[in-house]
């Protein structure tokens, strides 16, 4: 994930999760099914806006359900008064965190909608409830969807946001081991994360570089302690 070009996502990149209601082995009863909505997500995506890139990463919650985080690029047809609203979002998120705490104050952020994301919220909203449920479940067609906005405009205040911190967030994110383990009688998730994008470049950026045999040894040993990628 830290080799990733992330600067390919532009200026207006986000982090999209997708969760399941609150009876949600109703809906999802394993790792294939799982994996199921997510190429439908990924169908309907590339149906309403052609290109899809990013990347996507499954964690588990603490009451067992999965959910999906994709950190992908906006389509263009995103207006600016819709990502303007999407960034006061996740501001606002930030504020409400820290008076209330990282669950409390999540808890009182307002759903993505008119006012935060307007048409394009609500397409997410919908296309995900759909998927899920057939859109029966008004609570989570409410609150189903999440959207984080992550930008690196420089035209206005404060300093730039760093795409390398942005990297380490979503490593740090991606690799919790403890939110990587299904609950009971979910059984097994073939994938835990995968790329969109390879085919235009956005893929891992490698250099060679001679190392000695000690440090061969090392990381040769820790290579086989990682999770499998699906490349898409």
């Amino acid at each position: 994930m830290l080799s990733l070009p992330l600067e390919m996502l532009g200026d207006r990149a986000a982090m999209v999760t997708l969760t399941y209601p609150g009876d949600w082995r109703t809906f999802v009863k394993d790792g294939e099914q799982l994996a199921h909505h997510r190429r439908l997500f990924e169908d309907r995506w590339r149906h309403r806006f052609g290109k899809l890139m990013g990347l996507w990463f499954v964690e588990f919650q603490a009451r067992g359900a999965p959910h999906l985080h994709l950190f992908l690029r906006l389509p263009d047809v995103v207006t600016a008064e819709e990502f303007e609203g999407l960034r006061a979002r996740t501001a606002l998120g930030r504020r409400l965190a820290g008076a209330h705490g990282k669950f409390d104050g999540r808890r009182r952020v307002p759903p993505i909608g008119e006012k935060y994301g307007s048409d394009f919220a609500m397409w997410l909203r919908t296309a995900w409830a759909e998927i899920v449920s057939g859109n029966t479940d008004r609570a989570h067609h409410r609150r189903g969807v999440d959207v984080r906005a992550m930008d690196y405009r420089t035209d206005r205040e404060g300093p730039e946001p760093s795409r390398a911190r942005v990297a380490a967030y979503l490593a740090a994110e991606a690799s919790k081991r403890s939110q990587k383990k299904p609950p009971e009688g979910f059984g097994d998730v073939s994938h835990y994360y995968g790329v969109w994008g390879r085919s235009e470049g956005f893929c891992e950026q490698t250099t060679e570089m001679p190392v000695s045999e000690a440090v061969h040894r090392e990381i040769d040993g820790a290579s086989s302690a990682g999770y499998c990628c699906e490349p898409l």
